[in-house]
């Protein structure tokens, strides 16, 4: 979003610079191969960690910052603004969305890999890394990001 919003000027101004010396000619759109895109709801930006690692990288990449991707933790929203795929194997049978910390990175479960998230912003607060977010929020290994009070009880 940021990258895109900086790149437009440049290219916004050599558009102008062509249609003002008449060598700007606009190729119309073949309406019958356009299909319309709906809109992003809310609960489309929320992360499912059952997709293996590489998918959640770049479904969180693909909603950063607006409107941003985001999860539950302690029944609160959490947004993710960034990770990384690492090279962890949870155990058969951790969940996806389990906490896999090693107290000095923020890494999350996922199918068969795990993430760690090196931006997040808590419900409230400011943008952090996963190190500090480690520090002030204080995850067992095993709490599960991806779960609300809510979900849970429409479940039972």
């Amino acid at each position: 979003y940021e990258r895109l919003s900086e790149e437009s000027g440049p290219f916004l101004l050599e558009t102008i610079d062509r249609l003002e010396s008449g060598t700007f000619r606009p190729a119309p759109q073949d309406d019958s191969l356009a299909t319309p895109a709906p809109r992003i709801t809310a609960e489309d930006a929320m992360i499912d960690f059952g997709f293996p690692a590489e998918n959640v990288r770049n479904f969180i990449r693909g909603l950063s910052t607006v409107p941003g991707a985001y999860t539950w933790f302690r029944d609160d929203k959490v947004k993710i603004l960034s990770c990384t795929v690492v090279d962890a194997r949870p155990e058969p049978g951790t969940r996806p969305g389990s906490v896999l910390t090693d107290r000095k990175r923020l890494i999350i479960a996922c199918a068969k890999s795990a993430i760690e998230v090196t931006s997040i912003v808590p419900e409230g607060k400011r943008a952090m890394d996963g190190a500090s977010f480690l520090n002030g929020f204080r995850p067992e290994p095993g709490e599960v990001f991806g779960e609300h009070a809510a979900t849970a009880e429409r479940k039972h």
